[in-house]
């Protein structure tokens, strides 16, 4: 065997600049890497609820296509009696018509009539208009109104309190 003889009081090696360089740049990479990812599992979130609220929609519009059965009446009764309200198929156009931004307070239907009072508040005056275009695009609604607006104070901060009148169509 051979003896070898250690200096341990000798200084390290340098680490070489071009190391630190592959390093600074595997880290900007891996940020890069990192931030892309993020962004694609946000738009994956956004668009699967969008699916999901599309496809909500599809069967409601199925659901309002159906033929309903006809019992059979006399001509007399026949002629003074609507069709019945379609509570499920309103709350569920309505239900999809809200997002985040706005806060429902109350809703006031007329069956007899087919007309809905929505009370809301929502942060921004947009907010309030962007429900309301969602409404009316809905196939159920006939006519959506902006009957009342406010400027209101509240704990958290100012918020906007409107009121919305919505006219439905028979399904």
């Amino acid at each position: 065997m051979r003896a070898e003889t250690y200096n341990f009081a000798a200084s390290e090696a340098t680490i070489p600049r071009l190391a630190w360089v592959a390093l600074l740049a595997g880290a900007l990479l891996l940020w890069a890497a990192i931030a892309d990812y993020t962004v694609a599992v946000a738009e994956q979130e956004r668009l699967t609820r969008q699916a999901d609220k599309l496809q909500r929609r599809a069967q409601l519009i199925a659901t309002a296509r159906q033929p309903q059965p006809v019992t059979e009446k006399s001509a007399v009764a026949g002629r003074h009696t609507a069709p019945p309200f379609a509570w499920d198929l309103v709350l569920r156009e309505i239900e999809l018509a809200t997002d985040r931004s706005v806060a429902l307070l109350s809703l006031d239907t007329d069956a007899a009539q087919r007309r809905s009072r929505i009370v809301a508040e929502a942060r921004h005056i947009d907010d309030a208009l962007a429900f309301m275009t969602r409404l009316r695009e809905t196939p159920l609604a006939s006519r959506v109104l902006l009957i009342a607006h406010e400027a209101k104070r509240d704990p958290a901060g100012p918020v906007i309190g409107f009121s919305l009148q919505v006219d439905w169509s028979a399904p």
